[in-house]
């Protein structure tokens, strides 16, 4: 299949720890450009993404647009300070991880053009 050659586009519709190596994940994923399913296919390890950051003692900024901020005087050394889409500024206190879920959309390179030997290497 010369269109394997190419990454595709594709939705995670199984997952599963991968048996040689209780670290890594395997998954099966739908490729609707081609109308099959491959088998279990590897994850790659760094497919993890932050889902969510609680701020701590977020602070309303001066500046309504939030292109400046101003942390209060009382607050720790800024090495996290940051702003968040509403406005606050503020220190991170827990990030939320996640890695793949079925139904996810995600991109699979097919070594040598090999059905089964994919690698699914991002997540849309």
């Amino acid at each position: 299949m010369p269109q394997m050659m190419y990454p595709q586009a594709g939705i995670v519709t199984s997952l599963r720890t991968d048996p040689d190596n209780p670290d890594g994940k395997e998954a099966k994923v739908f490729i609707p450009l081609m109308k099959l399913e491959t088998d279990w296919i590897r994850v790659a390890a760094n497919l993890v993404y932050e889902e969510k950051a609680e701020l701590e003692r977020p602070v309303i900024t001066a500046d309504p647009s939030s292109t400046i901020q101003h942390p209060p005087k009382e607050s720790p050394p800024p090495s996290t300070l940051f702003t968040d889409i509403n406005g606050h500024a503020g220190t991170v206190k827990k990030v939320t991880w996640g890695t793949l879920r079925t139904g996810d959309e995600v991109i699979v390179v097919f070594l040598a053009g090999d059905i089964n030997q994919g690698v699914i290497v991002a997540r849309m």
